[in-house]
């Protein structure tokens, strides 16, 4: 499972976002904008935003661009 962590006015956050939807990469989007989310997020040792979690895989990529290219392998 991809987990996208973002918040709002992020432009970095709306690329990754945008590039999945088009895409149609499946993924969950976690705000940490939701204290529960960034407390989640900081409890993986993670302070900034986008993120990406693959929860299968056990990656986290925190580069916008290395996100995109990693997400359209989920794309269908």
């Amino acid at each position: 499972m991809l987990l996208l962590y973002t918040e709002d006015n992020s432009t970095a956050c709306k690329q990754v976002r945008d590039d999945f939807d088009y895409h149609l990469v499946v993924y969950e989007e976690r705000n940490i904008g939701e204290p529960s989310v960034k407390e989640e997020l900081q409890a993986r040792g993670l302070t900034e935003v986008p993120v990406l979690v693959d929860t299968t895989a056990n990656t986290v990529i925190k580069d916008p661009e290395e996100m995109i290219v990693y997400g359209t392998e989920y794309s269908f």
